[in-house]
């Protein structure tokens, strides 16, 4: 900023020539950020309480709009003022009190604000003050562009999809924000991360020109929905209703209210990892991942799905990156311009041309890695999603190693990058809903083991043994003992197996009991002399079945629970051999 003193001696028609077209604005009551002694609040207040405000430069700031001030000073600034929202539905105590939600809404933004002043990646808060009676916050005016604006200028294709290594840079810095931001007072939730709500600072450098050094100067904005968890506990409410989250980006559990522990849930940094990885998920693919407002699958007539029901239900839509969807992959990589210059090099250095196919092969088989990290995010139960810190160190070692992993594909050797974090998250999320199916999967196999035992028992009981082998027996069998008989090899496959179900040694002590115990009822049955003689082939069957049944669900249950090879290992990238052809 310019020095005060070199100002104050100006003359009033250089001043006047500076601010023609401007309206003047003055602020009321206005409070610096920083404690000040009483010269330097009087200086404060006389910097920040006049501005002259440029209406054409207005932009929405969710709950209000943001107006471009400058002052005698020169200084840009960003003047947000509370605007007031009315609902022509509601009554007027109704209207009160959803003012005073929006008043306590943009005091938390102030406070949210005043937390994160002069940390890296979120603007500069001077002060409060009221202009025509509304709350109004003096920020730094931020020279740039929303990630949507972006979006659309480095694009590598017609379907808004930017170069992978370009997305995961953006999405690494983002997930840099957010790791500050948990720093902060005990930790600081967004909650209302979107495309609209990150800038890029283009004040020094273009869009453009960052893409090509790969490193963004990113600045999250519009604090309006942000919450302390330490302080805090309710969303902004919009006529009764959640408002604060956009739906395509949103977490789940920002999009009802109708879950258990909802409100700490919202409190968590995970809300925002899984918006952010939203983000970078439509700066991959030109789309966000989930298809919301629409009808369930299902086809026309099918009953519409809520947002919530569709983020805990469906998966996301398959990852289509630039690559893939690029008919001729050399188009592709000349849009990506210097973005893409250190594989060019790598190439070179190595002495490969590839032919296109080989070259388009190579690099989907190293995009699929960014498509693993950003699905990990997108998992529904937030207890398992990666920490903002792990998301950030996933993307940057994939942008670090993206060159040497495009020669590695195709030289046929294993990618250099693994992530960070734990890998059974890394493989793409949903590993939650594997383990819930490997649950119904042994809860159906009891449920079946004791319905054919029951039936079973109910269709033999009354029989009478007289002899098991050459020992005489005289017994009459009721319900209780046939079905204990029918169910005696499942019950001890079981209770042997305990909760080692998810692991093969579990599999293999449960398998080993159930065949035993099934092998001496067996032997059992086929010894004894049972009265009626037709009833001996049923009280046979009966434990073959239920054993049957039991031996699916151990299997079934320890094949849906098992990591699959993808999550566990490191795949080693699949062979190309380079023939010919150019890049």
């Amino acid at each position: 900023m310019v020095a005060e003193e070199k100002t104050e001696g100006r003359a009033a028609p250089e001043l006047a020539a500076e601010t023609a077209g401007r309206r003047m604005v003055v602020l009321e009551d206005f409070k610096p950020v920083a404690f000040l002694d009483d010269d330097d609040r009087a200086s404060a207040v006389r910097r920040y309480s006049t501005l002259f405000v440029v209406d054409g430069r207005t932009r929405k700031g969710g709950l209000g709009r943001v107006l471009y001030a400058e002052n005698a000073w020169g200084d840009r600034l960003a003047v947000k003022v509370l605007t007031a929202e009315e609902g022509a539905d509601l009554t007027e105590e109704e209207q009160q009190a959803l003012a005073s939600r929006r008043e306590a809404a943009f005091r938390r933004e102030y406070e949210s604000s005043r937390l994160l002043t002069g940390i890296a990646g979120f603007p500069t808060l001077f002060g409060q003050g009221r202009t025509d009676g509304q709350p109004a916050l003096i920020m730094e005016w931020v020279e740039g562009q929303t990630l949507e604006e972006a979006r659309r200028r480095l694009s590598v294709d017609d379907d808004g999809r930017l170069s992978p290594l370009v997305a995961a840079a953006i999405g690494r810095d983002l997930f840099d924000l957010l790791s500050r931001m948990e720093l902060v007072d005990g930790g600081l939730v967004h909650r209302d991360i979107s495309p609209s709500n990150v800038m890029i600072r283009t004040q020094r450098t273009s869009v453009e020109e960052q893409a090509a050094q790969g490193k963004f100067d990113l600045v999250l904005v519009d604090f309006g929905s942000t919450v302390l968890p330490a302080r805090a506990s309710s969303l902004t409410v919009r006529y009764g209703a959640p408002q604060g989250a956009t739906p395509d980006y949103a977490a789940p559990e920002m999009l009802t209210a109708d879950v258990a522990r909802v409100a700490d849930m919202r409190k968590s940094p995970a809300v925002d990892v899984y918006a952010a990885a939203s983000v970078v998920y439509l700066l991959l693919c030109g789309r966000p991942p989930f298809q919301l407002g629409g009808s369930s699958a299902g086809g026309e007539g099918a009953e519409v799905a809520s947002d919530y029901l569709r983020k805990t239900t469906e998966l996301p839509l398959p990852v289509r990156a630039a690559h893939s969807e690029s008919a001729d992959v050399t188009v592709a990589l000349d849009r990506e311009g210097e973005a893409v210059a250190a594989v060019r090099k790598a190439l070179a250095d190595e002495r490969l041309s590839p032919s296109n196919q080989e070259l388009k092969e190579a690099l989907v088989c190293v995009d699929k890695r960014v498509g693993e990290v950003v699905l990990a995010a997108l998992e529904p139960d937030q207890r398992h999603r990666p920490s903002a810190a792990e998301m950030r160190e996933g993307l940057a070692g994939f942008v670090e190693a993206y060159p040497a992993n495009v020669v590695a594909a195709l030289q046929g050797e294993p990618l250099f990058q693994d992530w960070s974090f734990d890998e059974r998250r890394k493989a793409g999320g949903f590993e939650a809903r594997r383990r819930a199916g490997a649950r119904l999967a042994r809860w159906a196999a009891v449920v079946v083991a004791l319905g054919l035992g029951c039936a079973a028992a109910a269709l033999c009981s009354g029989v009478r043994v007289t002899a098991v082998g050459s020992l005489p027996c005289s017994l009459e069998w009721g319900f209780p003992l046939v079905a204990a008989l029918a169910l005696a090899p499942a019950a001890a496959g079981y209770l042997v197996r305990w909760r080692g179900g998810q692991k093969r040694s579990g599999l293999v002590r449960g398998s080993v009991a159930l065949a035993v115990v099934a092998v001496a009822v067996e032997a059992f049955v086929l010894s004894a002399t049972v009265d009626p003689a037709a009833m001996k082939g049923l009280l046979g069957a009966a434990p073959l079945a239920c054993s049957s049944a039991a031996w699916c669900g151990m299997v079934l249950e320890y094949s849906m629970s098992a990591p699959s090879a993808w999550a566990t290992a490191k795949r080693p990238a699949q062979g190309i051999s380079g023939k010919g052809g150019s890049v």
